[in-house]
């Protein structure tokens, strides 16, 4: 499967290891592509970086793995890219980082997922995933290989801590 993942921090970064590593082809789309260099080379072949409305359009699935603050500029940005793809959300809104926008997302009356969904019309509702620690994702990576074991398999186990 091809995934785009907007961001390349400790969340992006280190699920798109375990997706490469499990056989799926990443985009990290991110400001700076150049930034991400050795993360792709270390990656190989599966692995590529451009911008985030590179990766928007090269995913059949997206991952969304940036502070809630850059979320409304992305969705416009995005949205048409992203029309019918499942998007996966693993922002996090911390008031501190991302001001009177995490306010916003945390009093959407359907979450913070409801609320950077409204910034994307025109795709399936985002998943949540912020029930993941990023120190913890990269001990396991048999959730991701799971999903590449089925190629015509559309979803994936998410370990949240405990072995699967």
């Amino acid at each position: 499967m091809k995934i785009g993942i907007l961001g390349a921090g400790s969340i992006g970064g280190t699920v798109g290891t375990l997706w490469a590593q499990a056989g799926h082809e990443v985009r990290f789309g991110t400001r700076h592509p150049g930034e991400v260099k050795g993360l792709v080379e270390r990656l190989g072949a599966r692995a590529s970086a451009g911008t985030p409305e590179d990766a928007a359009r090269f995913g059949d699935a997206v991952l969304l793995a940036v502070p809630v603050a850059a979320v409304p500029a992305l969705g416009r940005a995005i949205a048409n890219l992203v029309a019918g793809k499942v998007v996966l959300d693993a922002s996090n809104a911390y008031r501190n980082r991302d001001g009177a926008l995490a306010d916003a997302a945390m009093g959407h009356p359907q979450g913070s997922s409801g609320w950077v969904a409204s910034t994307l019309v025109r795709s399936p509702r985002p998943s949540g995933w912020c029930a993941m620690r990023d120190s913890g994702q990269s001990s396991s990576a048999r959730w991701a290989r799971a999903s590449s074991s089925n190629p015509t398999r559309r979803s994936m186990g998410v370990e949240c801590g405990r072995p699967m």
